[in-house]
């Protein structure tokens, strides 16, 4: 029975790590914008989502006060925004979820950028990922999105 001990012992620290890890909720998300070779105006909004289960968790619309404000970013640029909380988020489910990276032009605005996005957990550490360089092309001021799975770690 001695030798069986230490098994168990060790299973019942990886089970509770396992839960430990399954425990863990998104405590926030950011995005941060890489725009590389065309520009945002600053009345087009931004309206990224991650989508779990096929409802929103988290949201993000905003930067668009107008065409000559903070909101225009330029070539070149990074800026970092943070989403809204829709509902509760946890890392597993997180890790199966999708980003939605969209923007809705006043007008026409073609929005050349490379979107990261960053979660802290409850626990504190952090996770990263980053998507391939997205063109959003809005005419006529239509909402036009990409979307990414987010894979595990």
């Amino acid at each position: 029975m001695r030798k069986t001990a230490p098994i168990a012992l060790i299973a019942g620290i990886l089970l509770g790590l396992t839960n430990l890890a399954r425990a863990q909720t998104v405590v926030t998300l950011q995005v941060t914008f890489h725009t590389t070779s065309d520009d945002k105006d600053g009345d087009t909004q931004v309206r990224d989502r991650v989508v779990s289960n096929g409802a929103d968790a988290a949201t993000l619309f905003c930067c668009s006060a107008g065409k000559h404000s903070a909101d225009h970013w330029d070539n070149d640029s990074q800026n970092t925004r943070t989403m809204n909380m829709v509902q509760p988020l946890t890392k597993a489910q997180l890790q199966s979820a999708k980003f939605v990276a969209g923007s809705t032009a006043n007008g026409n605005d073609k929005w050349v950028f490379v979107p990261t996005l960053t979660a802290t957990y409850s626990d504190g550490t952090t996770q990263q990922w980053t998507f391939p360089e997205t063109v959003l092309d809005s005419n006529d001021s239509h909402l036009v999105e990409g979307t990414y799975a987010i894979p595990p770690s």
